[in-house]
């Protein structure tokens, strides 16, 4: 029983994934107890508190995954955390990735493409501790690369889940890598981006893409509510003439 109504609960959180528009997110956290979640109003206070009341059934992997993404975040965009909250912040999603993978390769999943989200959650988080501890970085770049595999031994297509996750690991790890060396390693930053516009434009359903969605959310994102998936795009797009010409044809004005 508690192990369902985990999943069920880990089932809302993929969906707001998915799809992270305001509709989404209101349908979620209706009544009780999801309002209380979402009290202040802030979306991604509210999903951290999800994903723990998904844990607090049964602890599974993309709950304690979910959780670090509110401390990640945090490290990424709140440009006034104190030192000594970047080093408590940090020390939690370092401890959370360990969990997860404990949690991860005890739980044996069913099905592949829980290995392509978990590796590529478990890179982007780990790309993020980089910025501050560049002794990571092969270590992401390697954790990225786990779940791009997954998609490349998987070309037939059968399994457009995997297909789904290769664009935001290539994005991902393009923009953490411009954040940790600028355009030192920009030759790597470009091959990246040249993989998320082939593998998009590949897609036969442009419109049940999710790279596209969240191109075109970020697009028109409200300036205050822009955070760091927006300005990746910016900086990215200064790297490459094929990714901003990409941008552009989804309506981008760079």
């Amino acid at each position: 029983g508690s192990y369902l109504k985990s999943w069920a609960v880990d089932a809302l959180l993929a969906l707001y994934y998915k799809d992270a528009s305001l509709r989404i997110f209101e349908e979620i956290f209706t009544g009780e107890p999801y309002e209380s979640f979402a009290k202040e109003g802030n979306q991604s206070l509210a999903l951290k508190r999800l994903a723990e009341f998904s844990y607090e059934f049964h602890p599974n992997s993309l709950a304690v995954l979910s959780v670090a993404l509110w401390y990640s975040s945090e490290l990424l965009n709140n440009k006034e955390l104190l030192d000594d909250k970047r080093i408590e912040y940090t020390s939690k999603v370092e401890k959370l990735l360990k969990k997860s993978d404990n949690l991860f390769f005890s739980e044996n999943p069913l099905w592949v493409r829980s290995k392509a989200g978990h590796f590529h959650w478990q890179g982007f988080h780990t790309g993020v501790l980089a910025i501050d501890n560049p002794s990571l970085v092969e270590e992401f770049e390697g954790l990225f690369q786990k779940s791009i595999d997954l998609y490349l031994r998987d070309q037939s297509g059968v399994n457009s889940h995997i297909a789904q996750f290769a664009p935001y690991s290539h994005f991902y790890r393009a923009a953490l890598l411009y954040e940790i060396f600028g355009k030192e390693r920009r030759d790597d930053i470009q091959t990246d981006l040249l993989s998320v516009v082939s593998i998009v434009n590949k897609d036969p359903r442009p419109a049940q893409n999710e790279f596209l969605s969240f191109v075109k959310r970020e697009r028109d994102r409200e300036i205050e509510k822009r955070d760091h998936n927006y300005y990746f795009f910016v900086d990215l797009a200064s790297l490459s003439p094929q990714f901003t010409d990409f941008l552009v044809s989804h309506g981008w004005k760079l």
